[in-house]
């Protein structure tokens, strides 16, 4: 307005941030100051803090109506952020893509929004664009993620060497930097997996494990970050895959941990990583794709397994849609390492988180081939080793999952969990001695 106090409308912005930091939540505050780049005291920070909360419920109107606010009214370009992930959540990638160049066209080097839009044009077939994004934000910034994003791309061989020549390129940027390392290591792991070159993958958790001799084992810092996963988000999650494919008609059923959830304690499990569902292999699979990323709900994640999709839920949840086939006497399911295997079973309605569910007729013969004792709680169940029903279908993949897990034992201190992996990767033709003789202190 003309004639206003400059002073008085910046003291006012900042007593508004002020106010929102106060009632926000940490992931929150955490998030929409990355899209704002850190501007916590700024003019647009609130609306950002109301951009995250209500797409974050799911409430995509007004998100986009504080968004808009954001862009137009606070001249802040992530705007277009929340713009774009709005319609990302309904697989609207064309307007993605629209918004996060507006976005990039302003801030050429926005992280998240680089991330975004590297996902869109991966998903609709623009890989070699995906790919530029990435690599100019690589030479900008050190962030960690890139490293993820540009993981995920990798497909066949020649993208792994793409991702090699990059790190080789800047990978001495992060020298001394153990706890980059540790997580560049997954990423850089992944890659090699996802092209079959599981040498590599060995080599590098090989490696990471000889270096704790030369640094402090002990958790780090980040190791007390809050998980995403919460039970009352993991609920919600649950509830909207349920009327998604519900509406769909499309039948889906509670398996694994949340099924165990369900069946143990009548609630989801506090300890568990992800909410575990159930579809028979009937379904057609563009047609399932195509409902859940459509809905508002989910973003569909990189998945090396036609047998498994993995979704991100609005809340942050991560949601595994397992398919199922089913034969005379065997009901399956899997991922990329392993298939589970169950007696066939009938399903039947069970009353859950004040709705019903779907589930095994006979719970308890399930969950026995699922997990032998599954009355006594165990925080500490491996899926990969610890299941009586389980059967290795690639064991390249299960031996760099052994050392990894290995890695993260000897890095959190857990001797049980060292002895336990260690007996794994010798059971396997992988023996660790002596690299253990040279690695715990």
């Amino acid at each position: 307005m003309t004639g206003e106090d400059p002073r008085r409308h910046g003291l006012w912005s900042n007593l508004q941030a002020l106010v929102a930091l106060r009632s926000a939540d940490r992931e929150e505050v955490r998030k929409a100051w990355r899209a704002t780049h850190g501007s916590l005291l700024s003019r647009g920070f609130p609306l950002a803090l109301t951009s995250e909360r209500e797409l974050a419920a799911g409430n995509h109107a007004a998100a986009r109506e504080a968004a808009h606010a954001l862009l137009h009214g606070a001249r802040n370009p992530a705007g277009s952020f929340y713009l774009a992930q709005s319609h990302a959540y309904f697989g609207e990638y064309d307007a993605c893509i629209t918004h996060l160049s507006n976005l990039l066209y302003d801030h050429p080097h926005h992280e998240e929004g680089s991330y975004l839009l590297a996902r869109c044009l991966a998903e609709t077939g623009c890989k070699e664009s995906a790919w530029r994004v990435l690599e100019a934000l690589l030479a900008v910034c050190d962030r960690v993620k890139t490293w993820l994003e540009m993981a995920n791309l990798v497909e066949d061989l020649d993208d792994f060497a793409r991702l090699l020549a990059n790190w080789s390129r800047v990978g001495d940027r992060y020298t001394g930097r153990a706890r980059d390392n540790r997580h560049i290591a997954r990423h850089l792991s992944l890659g090699a997996q996802r092209a079959g070159a599981y040498e590599f993958a060995r080599h590098v958790w090989r490696r990471q494990i000889l270096e704790l001799n030369a640094r402090d084992s002990r958790p780090s810092a980040d190791a007390t970050r809050p998980k995403v996963y919460r039970t009352d988000r993991a609920e919600r999650a649950l509830l909207d895959v349920a009327a998604t494919l519900q509406q769909a008609n499309i039948p889906m059923f509670l398996v694994s941990g949340t099924l165990l959830g369900c069946m143990r304690e009548g609630r989801l499990l506090a300890h568990d990583n992800d909410v575990d569902v159930g579809v028979w292999d009937d379904v057609d699979r563009s047609f399932l794709l195509s409902t859940l990323r459509g809905a508002g709900q989910f973003l569909v994640q990189p998945s090396r397994s036609d047998r498994t999709i993995r979704l991100k839920h609005l809340s942050g949840v991560g949601v595994d849609v397992f398919v199922h086939s089913r034969s005379e006497d065997d009901y399956a399911h899997g991922g990329v390492k392993m298939t589970w295997h169950n007696s066939p079973f009938e399903l039947v309605e069970r009353p859950f988180l004040g709705t019903s569910f779907l589930t095994p007729s006979d719970h308890d013969r399930y969950l026995t081939e699922n997990y032998g004792d599954w009355r006594t709680p165990r925080k500490t169940f491996d899926s990969a080793f610890d299941t009586p029903n389980g059967e290795v279908i690639n064991q390249d993949e299960l031996v760099v999952g052994a050392y990894r897990a290995l890695f993260d034992a000897i890095h959190s201190g857990s001797t049980s969990r060292l002895a336990f992996y260690t007996a794994a990767l010798n059971r396997y033709e992988e023996p660790v001695s002596d690299l253990l003789r040279r690695s715990v202190r």
